[in-house]
């Protein structure tokens, strides 16, 4: 239940939280099994999806630990969702978080199958933008986490319950493409794509429970673009 933060030789800086204590949705030095962070590193504000015990994005300074602000589904109250209405917060758990090609933050709700946008960065109140499903069944979720393509039309989101990678238009904001990584045939959740990044040349990296890293590598806007180049 901590966010750390080190030296590039391992020297803690900073500990957000505390082990054994998960907080709720209004603490101010708790997290609850945190799952993301991303870090502004101008304002110095680091920005973690909280996670898998509370319903909220949390914002901390990132020198000092001091805490800013949150929210909730639709940029509401972070709170647990009421009885029979599980879409009215964010579900366990808050999964990932990434800084999309225009400055918005994008959020993956997984259990509740769906990815939601917000303006957010560098303001008091978060703005809810828009959201996109990824209807499928799904009894651990589809949305793990997700990634841009280097043009930034893009988003690749990872149905790591499934196997799965599917690609959204940005503009268009729907879904164009659906594919399966590499070595998934026959594949269960113990060999699932946990997470996925993108390097600087666009390549997409997938991290694998219990099979290891995969690295496609991006060709360009086009059907099935990604190349397995991890291995021979």
């Amino acid at each position: 239940h901590a966010l750390q933060r080190f030296t590039r030789d391992g020297k803690l800086l900073l500990r957000i939280g505390k082990f054994g204590d998960q907080g709720n949705d209004d603490s101010t030095d708790r997290v609850g099994c945190p799952t993301d962070a991303w870090h502004d590193v101008s304002r110095r504000e680091v920005y973690v999806t909280d996670g898998y015990t509370n319903h909220r994005v949390a914002v901390f300074n990132s020198d000092t630990g001091a805490f800013l602000r949150s929210w909730g589904a639709y940029g509401e109250k972070p709170r647990p969702a009421p009885e029979g209405k599980p879409r009215e917060t964010f579900n366990n758990p808050v999964h990932a978080i990434s800084l999309g090609p225009e400055g918005h933050l994008y959020i993956c709700d997984r259990k509740n199958d769906r990815v939601q946008v917000f303006d957010a960065v560098g303001r008091q109140d978060a703005k809810f933008i828009r959201e996109i499903e990824l209807d499928r069944p799904s009894p651990f979720g589809t949305c793990f986490n997700l990634g841009f393509t280097p043009d930034g039309r893009f988003m690749v989101i990872n149905d790591g319950n499934n196997s799965n990678l599917d690609v959204v238009d940005l503009a268009a904001w729907d879904y164009v493409d659906s594919f399966r990584p590499p070595h998934s045939d026959g594949i269960g959740m113990e060999g699932t794509v946990h997470k996925i990044t993108t390097d600087a040349r666009g390549d997409l990296l997938l991290a694998r429970t219990s099979v290891g890293i995969i690295r496609l590598r991006y060709d360009g806007v086009g059907p099935i673009q990604f190349k397995d180049i991890s291995r021979p």
